[in-house]
């Protein structure tokens, strides 16, 4: 009985070992040698992964605690790999743990390394712009670090990265340009670290094909090795991991992504065509369909840039009809830096320039102009001022003008305009509108208005482009500076020729308007001016009839006033006085030589270019004056003499001597009239 139960028994363990091998999944042949072989040093998952090999225990201790045989003992996982966790090991220092079988003293010896410190990244904003959104950054990403070397250094596919403290690590391939951009958005945090690097046994398919088993955390494949314990063939070669091929996960890094800076509000100067784009800028126009590349400004002392500059097209400035600007819009942020990406961008759009089409008339606006007369109207008030009129310019529509003296540069950046808004006159001084010069008339600059209740949107609009108008003043007369005397009762008309104009130059003043003296008109005549070649002349004879009116003065300037409003009130003087008594000669008398003669002796001296002279009448001369001549109040013969004593004078008693001084005019100085008496007569 005995010997049944002992047969029973081993055909029964028999069949329970023929069902267990039926069960067990195949398996890959081994040597006969049952050491515990080192699968994988995952890092990754803190775990070594070895071989069964058949044993039915495992060993494992760190090789200060297997020199003590301290060991832990684990049972085998079930089919070709087991798991020993090693979290517990501190990962800031190398650890070395020594694993072994059941049944053979051979040990497997891991290094298991420290987690690498230190590292730094940054990410450099600079060519982000440059880049596709569907590249990674790693170009723009900076790492140092305490691992790697010159010949396998650190680089971007081995870190790994997430979104805030929450976010799951990923790969790096995953973090492109076209996402690092929607972060600069709102700005974020991004946490990097360098990944773990498993050390895996060379392991090769049925193929042969060797398989990359660290590809696996790249691609973020979990599991590791053991992922392949349901293949049948696997050859697992020779080349056993000892962990230093691997690395620990190193310390995490936080990146501030920061935001992109606001928009900012850019100024366009359209009365000087400028940009308020500076240093620190950069900035592209899209004109049509074209949009160009961006252009950084790199020079710190730029403050603003010419739209010419901006659009790059010299030959375009806004100043004249042909170079006006087409419409544009200008896109301005601040380009990106190591430190910052660029901001958002602020878009301006501008209007094409408007152009000027505005004639510029001579002469006075016609007095029904209205806005509708595009027309700008020019005439000079004499030689005062120059007198523009734009009947189109109102609030809503102004217009400027400015002046350039004659040599001086016209430069659209340094010109003072002065704004016109009405339709009405407007007088420039001869002072700033200075003959010879230029005068500009352009479309002012108009702000943007949002819409109001009572008014319509306004929208922006560039100074328009200009036209130009040489500055010529019309001839003004030109009077010869002279004195004239005018005594009354002797003097008669005064005439004086006025030069009315020049060669080159329109006659401006043809006639007078009035003459006075201080406030007294003066009688004139003016007959219709002459010309002779290119000089006009115009004779003015001024009245002795209404000169003997006026108060006596001496040397006063007369004011001329011409029918179109030049005034000259220094070119003529007058002095206007009375007559004055000739003066008294001293005169002694004596009988002549000869019989029926008298004879006279001058005891008055008189001034070296007078004259002595004398005429003898019947009657006396009472009186005579400065301005008197001799001819002019006696008919008699007048006789000169030199010598101071006169003799031998034939006259009759009772008639008259009268003896005279008078100057180179004329003029009598003195006299004396003497009455002939019969004892003045010789016998």
């Amino acid at each position: 009985m005995k010997k049944q139960r002992i047969v029973l028994r081993f055909i029964m363990l028999l069949a329970f070992m023929l069902v267990g091998v039926m069960l067990l999944p195949a398996k890959p042949a081994f040597a006969a040698a049952t050491a515990v072989k080192v699968a994988s040093v995952e890092y990754y998952e803190d775990q070594i992964v070895v071989l069964n090999n058949g044993n039915s225990k495992i060993y494992y201790a760190t090789d200060v605690e297997a020199a003590k045989n301290n060991w832990e003992a684990i049972t085998p996982d079930t089919g070709l790999f087991t798991m020993i966790d090693i979290s517990y090991l501190s990962p800031t220092v190398e650890n070395i743990l020594v694993i072994k079988g059941e049944e053979n003293s051979t040990q497997s010896r891991i290094i298991l390394n420290a987690r690498p410190m230190k590292l730094e990244v940054s990410i450099n904003y600079a060519n982000i712009d440059s880049m596709s959104d569907s590249a990674t950054i790693a170009p723009l990403v900076n790492i140092m670090t305490t691992v790697g070397d010159g010949a396998t250094p650190v680089n971007f596919d081995d870190l790994e990265w997430r979104k805030g403290t929450s976010g799951q690590w990923a790969s790096t391939k995953s973090l492109t340009v076209g996402l690092l951009k929607k972060y600069l958005v709102k700005g974020t945090f991004l946490y990097f670290r360098i990944r773990a690097l498993d050390d895996y046994v060379t392991v090769k398919d049925s193929a042969g094909t060797v398989i990359n088993l660290n590809n696996d955390r790249i691609l973020g494949i979990q599991g590791g090795i053991r992922r392949y314990e349901t293949l049948t063939t696997l050859n697992f070669g020779t080349d056993f991991p000892n962990g230093t091929k691997g690395r620990r996960f190193s310390n995490e890094v936080k990146v501030k992504v920061v935001k992109k800076s606001t928009a900012m509000v850019y100024g366009i100067d359209g009365e000087k065509f400028t940009a308020e784009i500076k240093y620190g800028k950069e900035y592209r126009v899209t004109i049509g369909s074209t949009t160009t590349n961006w252009v950084q400004v790199t020079d710190r002392t730029v403050k603003s840039l010419p739209l010419s500059t901006v659009i790059n097209n010299s030959t375009i400035d806004g100043t004249i009809k042909a170079n006006a600007f087409p419409k544009m819009k200008i896109e301005i942020r601040d380009y990106a830096t190591s430190k910052a990406a660029s901001s958002k961008i602020t878009e301006i759009n501008l209007n094409a320039q408007r152009t000027i089409n505005n004639n510029i008339i001579p002469g006075k606006a016609p007095t029904n102009a209205t806005t509708p007369d595009d027309n700008i109207y020019v005439y000079y008030n004499g030689n005062k001022n120059m007198v523009i009129t734009i009947p189109k310019a109102s609030p809503n529509l102004p217009y400027e003008f400015c002046v350039a003296k004659p040599g001086e540069t016209f430069d659209i950046t340094k010109v003072v305009w002065t704004s016109v808004t009405k339709g009405t006159e407007v007088k420039i001084l001869a002072s700033k509108a200075v003959d010879g010069g230029t005068l500009y008339v352009r479309q002012k600059e108009i702000k943007s208005q949002a819409a109001t209740s009572t008014q319509a949107a306004i929208g922006y609009e560039l100074a328009s482009t200009y036209v130009t108008q040489a500055i010529s003043y019309p001839s003004t007369p030109v009077i010869t500076a002279t004195s004239y005397t005018f005594t009354k009762g002797y003097s008669s008309d005064i005439t004086f020729t006025v030069t009315l104009n020049v060669a080159g130059k329109t006659p401006f003043e043809t006639a007078v308007k009035s003459i006075k003296l201080g406030t007294k008109d003066i009688d004139y005549s003016a007959p219709p001016y002459t010309t002779s070649g290119n000089v006009s002349t115009l004779t003015i004879t001024l009245k002795a009839t209404s000169l003997a009116t006026l108060t006596n003065c001496y040397n006063k300037p007369i004011t001329i006033t011409f029918m179109n409003g030049t005034v000259d009130k220094s070119s003529i003087k007058l002095t206007i006085q009375n007559s004055a008594p000739a003066g008294a000669l001293t005169v002694t008398n004596a009988m002549g030589t000869n019989t029926g003669t008298t004879s006279f002796t001058m005891v008055s001296s008189k001034a070296a270019a007078d004259t002595w002279s004398y005429v003898i009448t019947s009657s006396a001369i009472a009186s005579a004056t400065t301005m008197d001549k001799i001819s002019v109040i006696t008919t008699a013969t007048a006789t000169a003499f030199t010598t101071t004593t006169v003799d031998n004078i034939t006259v009759t008693a009772n008639q008259y001597i009268t003896i005279f001084e008078t100057d180179t005019a004329g003029n009598i100085v003195k006299y004396k009239s003497i009455l002939i008496t019969a004892d003045m007569i010789k016998p």
